[in-house]
């Protein structure tokens, strides 16, 4: 585990500068996936395929790198040998990772992850005859650190990460939670300066106050004449000139002019 953390650590210093997340865009990201999940310390102990599902938020620092934290319904634990036996672990884990882009589409992440736990429960069955019962004990805070990659295409974002467990399960045993994570995603922004111009502009075809409104959200941003550079190349800028053309003429005749240029 060590190595793939010095793997990892290594990618993150020399990586190169590949744009694919953007300096303040913040997106949300709905995901669900499989746990691989097993436990340290327990010889007897093999993996356990579970269900993980939840959202993950993501904000741009630069071009480059992101900060995301989450919220994630994740059953963990893990089969013993003995009886058909499972150790069921369920969790509220909240992910916390640095992402770093190293080439377009691509991150590797690696971050915090504390976790609540929700239930723990044991089943069994012998002679097709199946038991479950509370498993008592178990610490009701867990630790781990998440380590991963990502790739992203068309807002479909797949997800590998594994999660080393640092708080012991019970404090009685050395064992740890221990757990390979795949997800897909979907990502979808809730603060894109197109999203807010794109309705500004709708708005202003058939509401001409809502035109003054774009063109103080443009001002605001201290942008305006970069951002109306690219508001010229949309079918949107038509309907913000026509706002601004029914609020007051004579705003109207400057943007007008703007696009002539």
């Amino acid at each position: 585990m060590k190595k793939i953390l010095v793997i990892v650590v290594m990618m993150l210093s020399s990586a190169a500068m590949f744009a694919q997340t953007t300096a303040g865009k913040l997106t949300v990201q709905p995901k669900v996936g499989m746990n691989i999940a097993n436990v340290t310390d327990d010889e007897d102990a093999s993996n356990l395929i579970r269900l993980v599902a939840g959202a993950e938020f993501e904000y741009g620092l630069s071009d480059m790198v992101s900060l995301s934290a989450g919220a994630l319904y994740s059953m963990q634990g893990a089969e013993a040998g003995s009886y058909n036996g499972k150790l069921k672990l369920n969790y509220l884990t909240v992910p916390l990772l640095a992402n770093v882009y190293v080439l377009p589409g691509f991150a590797v992440k690696l971050g915090l992850q504390p976790a609540v736990k929700l239930s723990a429960k044991a089943t069994a069955e012998e002679n097709g005859v199946k038991i479950e019962a509370d498993v008592d004990g178990v610490k009701g805070f867990d630790l781990s650190v998440p380590v991963g990659i990502s790739y992203e295409f068309n807002n479909i974002v797949l997800d590998a990460r594994y999660n080393m467990g640092l708080t012991k399960i019970v404090d009685t045993e050395k064992c740890k939670n221990s757990v390979f994570q795949l997800t897909v995603g979907y990502k979808l922004a809730l603060s894109d300066d197109w999203v807010i111009q794109d309705t500004l502009g709708m708005l202003s075809s058939q509401h001409p106050q809502w035109g003054f409104l774009c063109c103080l959200y443009v001002v605001r941003k201290k942008q305006s004449m970069s951002v109306w550079d690219k508001c010229k190349k949309r079918p949107a800028h038509l309907c913000i000139v026509e706002g601004f053309s029914g609020f007051s003429g004579s705003l109207g005749a400057v943007f007008i002019e703007l696009c002539k240029n």
